[in-house]
């Protein structure tokens, strides 16, 4: 008897939410139909996710070529990452560099980041590391981490800007204390060198830990070289230090949670 009552509660409550989800989505349907972007972009992304319906990635891209057309920043974005990625529809780089240009224009950082990319590379446009640059540090400076890394690497070869050490390990700094390997990596090499910071092996090293904490493979060959330099104090306080940056990196990454 209890199971079979447990077998009809489950019934109720998952028909309850097939019901909720197919309300919800016949409510957003008319709202789109009635030319809605935020409607329209909502019901391109349940088709994109498969979310209460069936995923139809053609249909996903048709809703949001709706909304993006309507001037949705977070719809012209997603529409060039389909083009870009062929996505229920042909790739064409030219129209995703387009769209990504629309959505970077009205501050999204990760259409600034994506447009830097394409210029960098020179994907549905000639190459022109300048241009990527002046994207890229736009991202950068809205908080994108991967933006905020390449902004450094361009400072530190001095790709598409005059080289600047002391700009590189800034961004350099950014990034890695939002957790990113490979610029906790760079700035090793930065403090262990004296490039755009002073000279402090004690740093160099701490860093150099994070990087190698989280697997990164040209951190975990050079540890080994740099542990026999360093003096038992000198260890110790860097672990330590080390410690202190990852608290704050794993604060940091709770409150944008």
């Amino acid at each position: 008897m209890k199971i079979f009552l447990i077998i009809v509660l489950l019934l109720i409550i998952f028909g309850s939410i097939s019901y909720f989800r197919y309300s919800e989505f016949n409510t957003i349907l008319q709202a789109a139909k009635n030319g809605d972007a935020n409607a329209q972009y909502e019901l391109g992304y349940m088709y994109a996710e498969g979310y209460g319906v069936n995923q139809d990635s053609q249909k996903a891209f048709f809703w949001i070529n709706k909304a993006a057309e309507q001037g949705d920043i977070s719809a012209q974005y997603n529409l060039g990452v389909m083009y870009s990625n062929g996505s229920g529809t042909q790739q064409d780089n030219h129209q995703a560099i387009y769209w990504y240009k629309k959505a970077a224009e009205q501050g999204s950082m990760d259409a600034q980041f994506s447009l830097g990319k394409k210029y960098h590379i020179g994907l549905g446009t000639n190459k022109d590391t300048k241009v990527a640059f002046i994207w890229y540090i736009k991202a950068a400076k809205q908080g994108h981490i991967n933006a905020q890394f390449n902004t450094g690497l361009m400072y530190l070869k001095g790709i598409g800007i005059q080289q600047d050490y002391k700009e590189a390990a800034f961004w350099y700094t950014k990034a890695a204390k939002q957790g990113d390997a490979e610029a906790q990596f760079g700035l090793c090499g930065m403090y262990g060198m004296g490039n755009g910071v002073p000279i402090n092996y004690v740093y160099s090293y701490a860093w150099l830990i994070l990087s190698a904490n989280q697997g990164y493979s040209d951190a975990i060959k050079v540890e080994k070289d740099i542990v026999t330099t360093l003096s038992s104090d000198q260890l110790i306080e860097a672990k330590k230090l080390s410690k202190k940056f990852q608290k704050k990196i794993d604060g940091a990454k709770k409150g944008n949670e």
